[in-house]
């Protein structure tokens, strides 16, 4: 219930003027604007875009790393440019066995085998 000025604490002591804090409904706390409620914030960390590189592990026997690796010393032997790596390596294979014939790379496969 709100008091009436004049009935607060300061009006009790004699002869007190009455303060305008003793009737605090008396104040009129003025309303701000609301703001408009805004979308929540979007950080973008995660694209739903597939990734263009994706990491894929391949077993290879003990003689293919060997081979792989007498090609990479090959290459790397007579370039003075950027060292070649295996993945290198491996990306110029797929390259060269888009151009082979599919006899030619299943007859390569079988040899691997042996």
């Amino acid at each position: 219930m709100a008091k009436k000025l004049g009935t607060g604490v300061g009006s009790k002591l004699s002869g007190a003027t009455p303060s305008p804090t003793d009737d605090l409904t008396a104040l009129a706390v003025p309303k701000l604007p609301e703001a408009p409620k805004a979308k929540p914030e979007r950080l973008g960390l995660v694209s739903k875009k597939p990734a263009t590189r994706k990491p894929r592990s391949y077993r290879l026997r003990p003689a293919d790393l060997e081979r792989l690796s007498k090609i990479v010393a090959a290459v790397n032997g007579g370039s003075s440019g950027r060292r070649i790596t295996e993945t290198d390596v491996l990306r110029g294979l797929i390259v060269i066995g888009e151009n082979l014939k599919q006899k030619q790379l299943i007859d390569a496969i079988k040899s691997s085998m042996l």
